[in-house]
Formats: C-alpha cells, sequence, structure tokens
C-alpha cells in the first residue's frame, strides 16, 4: 500500500474510532436502545445468569430465533467494561478496519488497480448503513468480517496451497451460521470458490469434506440442544419465522407484539418476542403450513421476487440515526441520508452486474465472478422480505469487487500496479 493509500486508510479509521469513542463517553444511552440491537444485549447479560434467553434467569424461556455467536462476543467484551458497551463498539470498527484492508488487497488482485482499491476502500468505510450499524449491538459487522475473511482465504487457496486454509475455512463457515443463519444458504458458494481452480476433483472433495467437518464441529453444540429442545434438527428457528413473514406479513406484525417489557441493567425496554422461543416453535410450523396451504406454491413464489429490488434500496439508516444523535440528524435530515443512500445503491447496483458480466466473460475470472453473482443472486432471490437491504453488508466485499471490476473497462482505472513502488 502506497505511503498516501496509508495516511488516508489511517485517517479513515481514526474517524471510526473517534466516533465511537465519542459515542461511547458522551452518548451512552445511544448503544443498543431499540429492539434487535437491545435484544442481543439482553442476551449477553443473561448469559451471565447462565441462560440464553431476552428474559432473566428466573423468568426465561429459551431463544430459538437467535444464534450464540454473536451473544459470546458481545458478553466477552462486557467482562472488559463491566456492560457498558464501549468496548464492543470499539472492537467492531477494529474489524471494520480489517475488512476494509482485505478489500483493498483483494480489489488489487483481480483488477490491479490500486487506485480502484483505495476507492473500495474508502466506500466501504464511509457505507453509513455498515457504519452505523458498526456504532450498535448488530450482528452486521461481525458476520461481514466472516464473510471477507472466507472469501479473501478461498481466493488465496491457489497460492498459499489448501492445506494451510481448509481447517481456517471451516471454523469462518461454522463461525458464520453460528452468528448469521440466514448466511446458511451461501456456504455452499464459500466453498466452491475454494477449490474452483484446483485441478484435482480428489483434492477438491477433501477440501469441501474437511471444512465441513470442521464447521460441523463448531455448530454441533447447538444443533444437538435446539433438536432436544424441538425434536427437530435445526440451527435457528428464523427460516419458518421468515417464511410467516414473507407470506402473511399481518400475522408477523402480531407475532412481533407478543410478550412482556423487558429491560437491561441501563434502563432501555424492549417488549419481549415470545415467539421467538423454543415454547412458541410447534404454533410457528403450523402456521407455515396454514400459509402454504391458503397461497399456493407459485403465489408465494411471485410474493419472493417482488421482494428481489428493494433489499437493495430499503436502507433503514433512519431508524438507528435517531438513536445515535448525529449533529444532522432531524426529519429534513434524516430524509435526505436515506435518500443519498438509495442513489448510490442503485448506481452501485448497476455496476455490480456489469462486474459479473465482464469477469465471466474473462476466462481468468469467470468461476469467480460466476460465483460471486451466484451468491448475490441468492441473497436477493431467497432473502427475508420483512428485512431491509442490511442483509447484504455480509456480501460487501463480492460488491465491491464486482463493482470494480466493471469500472476497470474504463481508462482511468486501467491496471497501474506496475508504476508502483
Amino acid at each position: 500500500m502506497p505511503r498516501s493509500h496509508k495516511i488516508i486508510f489511517g485517517i479513515f479509521v481514526c474517524i471510526h474510532v473517534f466516533t465511537a469513542l465519542w459515542l461511547g463517553l458522551a452518548r451512552p444511552g445511544s448503544i443498543s436502545p431499540i429492539a434487535d440491537p437491545l435484544e442481543y444485549r439482553l442476551l449477553a447479560l443473561h448469559l451471565f445468569e447462565g441462560v440464553f434467553s431476552i428474559a432473566p434467569a428466573s423468568e426465561q424461556e429459551s431463544e430459538l430465533l437467535r444464534t450464540p455467536g454473536y451473544p459470546l462476543l458481545v458478553a466477552a467484551t462486557y467482562m472488559v467494561d463491566g456492560g457498558w458497551g464501549l468496548v464492543i463498539v470499539l472492537l467492531q470498527q477494529f474489524l471494520l478496519a480489517v475488512v476494509a484492508y482485505l478489500i483493498y488487497r483483494l480489489v488489487i488482485r483481480v483488477t490491479q488497480n490500486q487506485t480502484l482499491a483505495l476507492v473500495s476502500l474508502t466506500v466501504f468505510l464511509i457505507e453509513p448503513q455498515q457504519w452505523l450499524f458498526s456504532l450498535q449491538t448488530m450482528t452486521e459487522t461481525f458476520s461481514v468480517f466472516l464473510m471477507t475473511v472466507s472469501v479473501w482465504l478461498a481466493l488465496q487457496t491457489e497460492q498459499q496451497g489448501w492445506r494451510s486454509t481448509v481447517v481456517w475455512e471451516g471454523i469462518l463457515v461454522g463461525c458464520m451460521v453460528l452468528v448469521k443463519p440466514g448466511l446458511m444458504i451461501l456456504v455452499p458458494f464459500v466453498l466452491l470458490l475454494c477449490v474452483v481452480r484446483m485441478v484435482s476433483w480428489r483434492t477438491r472433495l477433501i477440501y469441501i469434506g474437511t471444512s465441513v467437518v470442521v464447521a460441523l464441529i463448531i455448530v454441533s453444540p447447538w444443533l444437538i440442544r435446539n433438536t432436544l429442545l424441538t425434536g427437530v434438527p435445526i440451527i435457528s428457528s428464523s427460516a419458518v419465522f421468515n417464511f410467516i413473514g414473507l407470506g402473511a406479513p399481518e400475522d408477523t406484525t402480531l407475532l412481533l407484539r407478543d410478550g412482556r417489557i423487558l429491560y437491561d441493567n441501563a434502563g432501555h425496554h424492549v417488549m419481549e418476542n415470545r415467539n421467538y422461543t423454543v415454547k412458541s416453535y410447534p404454533n410457528l410450523v403450523l402456521m407455515k403450513k396454514k400459509i402454504i396451504e391458503h397461497e399456493g406454491v407459485w403465489r408465494l413464489v411471485e410474493k419472493q421476487i417482488s421482494c428481489a429490488l428493494p433489499i437493495w434500496l430499503n436502507h433503514n439508516i433512519g431508524s438507528v440515526l435517531s438513536v445515535v444523535h448525529v449533529p444532522f440528524v432531524n426529519t429534513s435530515g434524516i430524509t435526505i441520508a436515506v435518500m443519498l443512500e438509495k442513489v448510490v445503491w442503485i448506481v452501485l447496483l448497476f455496476f455490480v452486474i456489469l462486474g459479473i458480466l465482464r469477469g465471466i466473460i474473462d476466462p481468468s475470472t469467470r468461476y469467480t465472478f460466476l460465483l460471486f453473482g451466484c451468491m448475490l443472486g441468492t441473497l436477493t432471490f431467497l432473502n427475508v422480505c420483512t428485512a431491509s437491504s442490511r442483509m447484504l453488508i455480509p456480501l460487501y466485499a463480492p460488491i465491491l469487487l464486482c463493482a470494480s471490476m466493471a469500472l476497470a473497462s474504463f481508462q482511468p482505472f486501467r491496471p497501474n500496479i506496475h508504476h508502483s513502488r
């Protein structure tokens, strides 16, 4: 990385760290005050009581929707700061810096252009959605870190040899599933990305088999726990819950309003969702069956396809801005921020599609970008219709790589790596 790029990178990292410190020191009440972040905070706090539940140990109902990967990380940081929340926010800024650096290196590897690498690094670090979520107890930062490192290792396999990456890839895949179960549908593409350039089918099968075994070792304790509780081998009830959101959004709204008001040790409160718990799982399965009977398969497919474009455009940064208390936050400020975010993502989507096509045309990158396209297409068309585009955050590395591949077609962004020192 040239000296000028290091300086720019350092400035952005300092801004991120300063923002986190300002939030933690000047406005600690702005960390985890709303639904999802507060639920992860409560899960982490209650781990110290020996239960995995949003409710306290004295009245706990075992959680089935959330998985333990991220709450364990949050709980570990609470052992350092006593539940303040500053350490997890600072840690997430460090993880963002690592991701930004890996994206920089990946773009150089694919395009041989340091200018494009710097642009990608900058876009990632200033993109408001992932930045704002990194200031809360949300899974997005940890999941984009795990996914980006997985992609990095996958593309390094050819140079370093598969034996040096296979175990790490399995660990990363297992952790991804325990942090964000929705990423499970991307695991096959991540593993194929690791072996796509291997010549021997035997080596490919050994690599995938070993990675899967390691991942299963990581996931198996949680899988066994849920199987014993429900009688069904599941990682999370999120698939069923989200299906209800697709087929009957009004029922999901009612489900989200069920439960008591719970408080954390800072006085923040959230309504408990008992439909996230083990006891509610049979009812959720019954609702799923009724939706299939009532709506029909083709109607559900149409609904799912209709959610494809909104996942790229429905940014919910307004809800986070409203609790972070940044200076420009008011009705007009939030509206402007949301509109700018939409415009940027419309442009980015165009270049992502163009980059995937360009990468597939090039024989040297064909299979890599075909798999990137499959990953983005799968998450786009099999997304959670009740969620926003934060579902795409874990795939920021492939997104920026595809956009960079498109921009590399233009004269200012042709390979320039041979001119650098």
